[in-house]
């Protein structure tokens, strides 16, 4: 088992502030596809042969607590 940053991929703001921001043209910079690939990849990993256990992943390398 390991734990994985999925990145900025909401925006979790109040609904009336967050349709304000969206509004603006402001978007996060990741989304939830991004994320999704990024708790997929230990899973392949595992599959491939090459199993990632007791780590953080974060931007699909292991990172400190």
């Amino acid at each position: 088992m390991c734990s994985v940053d999925t990145g900025w991929i909401t925006d979790e703001n109040p609904a009336p502030r967050k349709a304000r921001i969206a509004a603006g043209g402001i978007r996060t910079p990741l989304d939830i596809v991004d994320g999704a690939a990024r708790v997929y990849d230990p899973i392949v990993r595992g599959e491939a042969g090459a199993p990632v256990a007791g780590v953080f992943l974060k931007d699909y390398e292991a990172a400190d607590w």
